[in-house]
């Protein structure tokens, strides 16, 4: 990965961060909203505001310190994560709202 790939990925995952704690706050309000929540709901959800944002932000880290140790093509895996787990929430999200 140059250079420029490694900036407009740390920059992609950074604008990432801040849609996903969007879409966290939007749908835990949504689903707070609509019903009411057991104990685990109650537990669970306050942390998923929390571990959206958080999953792009770490893997940008991760992508620099790989790029300083070994800059290789594996790296552009790595952006595929915070994906996964903004699918995962949004799957969980849109049951929870039936």
């Amino acid at each position: 990965m140059s250079i420029w790939g490694l900036i407009a990925g740390v920059f992609a995952q950074c604008t990432l961060a801040g849609i996903q704690g969007m879409l966290g706050i939007f749908a835990i309000a949504s689903i707070v909203d609509r019903r009411t929540l057991n104990a685990v709901e109650q537990a669970v959800l306050p942390h998923c505001f929390w571990l959206l944002p958080a999953v792009p932000l770490a893997v940008a880290g991760l992508l620099v310190v790989a790029w300083f140790v070994r800059p290789g093509l594996l790296s552009y895996w790595w952006h595929a994560l915070p994906l996964l787990t903004s699918g995962l929430f949004l799957v969980y999200a849109m049951v929870k709202m039936d």
